[in-house]
């Protein structure tokens, strides 16, 4: 590891230790737009042209009320965070906040002007999707012409700057074939590789994109090269690990991270599409500190994750409270894809042959019914929770969700 990415490692320590059980959201995510010059296959972010965006004014005032609880870094994501008219204005005012800011974009509208203005900031990194190693399969999941040429051209500007750039390659059925091709078009560029095979429903519920996820074998094929390749992370909120009773959400969800999306709905996590408050109604300050919704997320037990407790795929399993919520309906319960994703890491760790989706799916439908035949709700408490049990609350919770997405 290089000098800067120690230095890197020792703020994201200092962070955490700040983080660490008192609630600060050291780690931001703040959404400029839903808008994007793109139209990609897989995304989930969909836009709503009926619902007004938060304002300039207002996202920078969001800043100053991140500063003042303890925000070390924030990001700028969208949509095309890069396509918000004022994206180059509140970028500066974070800086001046001393705020180490990254930014995730597609790239298209990078050019050198711009990257010399990102380069006067305290930038952390840039991350860049690319879906594919060449053009034809990059701009066929993007859906725009000459949007791969766009990415090599940014990467190239970001780093002759000396921008600290990762590619964020996204793994789907149609490029799944170019992994170790994109990884090595990393190394020819000078910028850092980084992988994901999860695709999630639109935000919308629109399941479409799953339609792009790879299939058992390929899945074990990308896990092998993961697990002989391990990259270290530049820029990701800790796990949060505190003495004391273990929780449902053993992630940094709510505790030292907040997500914040175009139309002002705070998040305790990008990834857990349950709004804690709005921003157009209330304070960042009062919604991060008052949020019964975050106060339920910080403090649910452990033994909420019923499914859990009796899983033999425990260890290997990813699982993630939004994605189970999104997918399968129920923040406690088990998630159909970390199921599936936990009995192929399995596979992969023991040498064993990689399991049939079919195969898997008779194991889910089977160990789910274990899990219903015990009677018990996510509370542990009967089939029916009563109206004030945590459990019917966030069961409502929920469901307003749901309603407002």
């Amino acid at each position: 590891m290089d000098p800067s990415r120690v230095q890197r490692s020792v703020l994201l320590a200092r962070a955490a230790e700040r983080a660490d059980g008192g609630e600060v959201p050291a780690f931001a995510m703040i959404e400029l737009t839903r808008r994007c010059n793109l139209d990609c296959a897989h995304c989930y972010a969909v836009w709503d042209r009926a619902r007004p965006e938060m304002p300039t004014p207002r996202i920078l005032h969001l800043l100053e009320e991140l500063r003042d609880e303890g925000c070390l870094f924030v990001t700028f994501t969208g949509g095309e965070p890069t396509g918000h008219p004022d994206f180059l204005r509140i970028a500066r005012r974070a800086d001046r906040l001393r705020m180490a800011i990254q930014v995730y974009t597609n790239g298209a509208r990078i050019d050198e002007a711009t990257a010399r203005e990102l380069a006067r900031l305290n930038l952390w990194s840039v991350h860049i999707s690319v879906y594919g190693s060449n053009a034809a399969t990059h701009d066929a999941i993007a859906r725009r012409p000459g949007a791969f040429e766009r990415v090599l051209g940014a990467a190239r500007t970001l780093r002759g700057l000396g921008i600290d750039v990762e590619f964020s390659f996204v793994v789907m059925k149609p490029n799944v074939g170019q992994y170790d091709a994109v990884r090595d078009l990393c190394g020819s560029l000078d910028v850092r590789f980084g992988s994901d095979f999860t695709v999630t429903p639109r935000d919308n519920g629109d399941l479409s994109p799953l339609a792009l996820r790879i299939d058992e074998d390929q899945l074990a094929e990308v896990m092998r090269k993961k697990m002989a390749a391990v990259l270290p992370p530049v820029f990701e909120a800790p796990l949060v690990v505190e003495e004391g009773p273990a929780y449902a959400f053993s992630c940094a969800a709510g505790r030292s991270t907040a997500s914040v999306n175009a139309y002002g709905q705070v998040y305790a996590c990008v990834s857990l599409p349950v709004p804690v408050g709005n921003l157009l109604e209330a304070p960042f300050r009062e919604i991060w500190r008052d949020s019964a919704q975050l106060h339920e997320i910080r403090t649910a037990p452990e033994d909420r994750l019923t499914a859990c407790r009796v899983c033999d795929r425990r260890d290997d399993c990813p699982r993630c409270p939004g994605m189970a919520f999104v997918e399968d309906g129920d923040l406690y319960g088990c998630s159909r894809e970390a199921f599936r994703q936990a009995t192929v890491a399995r596979a992969v760790r023991t040498g064993a042959r990689t399991p049939r989706a079919a195969e898997i799916e008779r194991e889910f439908e089977a160990f789910s019914a274990r899990v219903r035949s015990g009677g018990a709700s996510p509370s542990g408490c009967g089939p029916r929770a009563c109206p004030s049990c945590p459990s019917s609350r966030m069961q409502a919770l929920s469901e307003a969700a749901g309603a407002l997405r």
